[in-house]
């Protein structure tokens, strides 16, 4: 489903879209785990998706186009069957780096 999504978002004018799936969560180096802090059940899996753009002004234009391809309706009908939207976390992130 994402490989698909990456697709769409790229050809509307995202410059990245990566998901990424968690290999170790715990706690280390003094620093809290994710899957702590998050409270991840056995069975479950934490994946990071990140969508890239030059800057917000470019988000703004690139994801009304993405959010009205049909093909996003049908692969988000897709995702909800299989992720729980109640464990999912938005944001938006600003590089600094």
């Amino acid at each position: 489903i994402e490989r698909e999504a990456a697709k769409v978002y790229m050809e509307h004018g995202s410059i990245n879209y990566d998901v990424y799936r968690g290999l170790n969560l715990a706690a280390m180096y003094g620093c809290a785990g994710f899957a702590d802090s998050l409270n991840v059940a056995d069975d479950e899996e934490v994946l990071i998706g990140l969508n890239g753009f030059y800057d917000e002004a470019h988000h703004d234009k690139t994801m009304p186009k993405v959010n009205a391809d049909p093909r996003i309706q049908d692969l988000f009908a897709q995702v909800i069957k299989v992720i729980s939207l109640e464990r999912t976390i938005h944001g938006k992130f600003e590089l600094v780096s």
